[in-house]
């Protein structure tokens, strides 16, 4: 099951949302690229790791002129997790991640499919820190 949300719109979220993960990607399905960074990420995939359906949602933080991880942090929260799955989070994305009680774990793999594999397994380790803040793709403006 593939459903693409548009980037301002925010659907009513079931209960058994709470089971989905959430993984930064580089496309709109399983074989796509994990992304390496978070923030400015090309797409969210919400998936639950069960069954293998998920949603893929465009990260409406992806051009932002700051703030762009606080934003994709908020964003993700919105559409309902029960994790999230990055590279690294920056102290403002942890922080919004960590308030809301989400855990969140360091993604091994380079598809989507990949890290939710590695998921499953109970390989993937807790991020407990946040990484560098502005790290990516240098779209927060200062250059």
């Amino acid at each position: 099951m593939r459903k693409e949300s548009a980037a301002g719109e925010i659907p009513v979220i079931p209960k058994e949302a709470a089971m989905r993960v959430m993984i930064p990607a580089s496309g709109t399905d399983l074989d796509s690229s994990s992304s390496p960074v978070f923030g400015r990420c090309q797409t969210f995939i919400f998936i639950d790791p069960e069954t293998l359906d998920f949603e893929v949602l465009p990260n409406p933080a992806l051009n932002a002129s700051g703030g762009a991880g606080v934003q994709a942090a908020q964003t993700v929260l919105r559409h309902g997790v029960g994790a999230v799955i990055a590279p690294s989070l920056g102290p403002n994305a942890f922080r919004v991640i960590q308030a809301a009680g989400i855990p969140a774990y360091r993604m091994e793999g380079t598809t989507v499919h990949e890290v939710v594999a590695a998921y499953n397994a109970g390989q993937l380790s807790l991020l407990d820190t946040p990484g560098d803040g502005h790290v990516g793709l240098g779209g927060g403006r200062r250059r």
